[in-house]
């Protein structure tokens, strides 16, 4: 099985922004199978689009993760830090594009991403200078000035993403699919969505529960470091056990290290 969206309208990436750019917002992740997803978008379909690139509804991506060599940015959102951040390359493997994201969380709890297209694959000169100008726009002078070239890449993350919109609502979904992380991969049949929004629970979301699916907070950067010899602390046991359900062991994809 596999996500269905053959029957939805399409959307270009500046349609789906004009409607739902959502660069600060709320997000929620749940874990669930194709065919529960298939079954949520089968009563949501008349509300629905999907993105379409030139007639792929779909893409593959690279994500690499940077954090300092103490795992600073691990360590901050392992234990709920008010002001932590999360910095990543993410290169879009059909058209090449290269964007540089940093994630920190804003008034009330909201996630603000702030984004740099055209960067190059590695942490260079200029990323680091758009990361250090962001940082200390959304923190002031939280961070030291040697955080940021302390950054070098620790994880490197590979899946196919499906981007869904609410037509009716400025609601974005993402469904990942053939997740790999580190040393280990999404069980085959699973998602990992995501339902992004500009405040709390949506239709998605209540679809989403009435079928049984509940909202998860692990993400996949601290679940990977968490499942790997570079944790520092074990994830708490609930987590553990959950982590152990969705995810099977694979070759390691440990970065060692960047450029520049």
């Amino acid at each position: 099985m596999s996500i269905d969206t053959a029957t939805l309208p399409g959307l270009t990436l500046v349609q789906l922004n004009a409607g739902a750019a959502l660069q600060a917002r709320q997000d929620r992740k749940y874990v669930v199978t194709e065919a529960l997803l298939n079954d949520v978008m089968g009563e949501l379909a008349p509300r629905l689009a999907v993105l379409d690139l030139d007639g792929e509804r779909g893409c593959t991506y690279e994500t690499t993760y940077y954090d300092t060599p103490d795992l600073l940015c691990y360590r901050h959102h392992a234990q709920d830090v008010r002001r932590r951040f999360k910095a990543r390359t993410r290169t879009y493997v059909g058209s090449g594009l290269v964007r540089l994201e940093l994630k920190v969380k804003g008034a009330g709890g909201h996630t603000v991403k702030h984004a740099m297209d055209g960067a190059a694959p590695w942490l260079d000169g200029r990323g680091r200078a758009f990361l250090r100008s962001a940082l200390d726009r959304s923190y002031g002078t939280a961070y030291a000035p040697g955080v940021v070239p302390a950054l070098d890449a620790v994880l490197r993350m590979t899946c196919h993403r499906t981007t869904l919109a609410v037509t009716t609502e400025p609601v974005r979904v993402t469904a990942d699919t053939g997740l790999e992380l580190g040393g280990w991969r999404l069980r085959p049949g699973l998602v990992l969505l995501e339902v992004k929004s500009a405040g709390p629970r949506t239709d998605v979301d209540r679809a989403l529960v009435r079928r049984g699916a509940r909202p998860t907070s692990v993400s996949k950067y601290i679940a990977a470091l968490g499942l790997t010899a570079l944790r520092h602390d074990r994830p708490r046991k609930h987590q553990a056990r959950l982590l152990d359900r969705w995810f099977v062991p694979r070759g390691d994809r440990v970065v060692a290290g960047a450029h520049g």
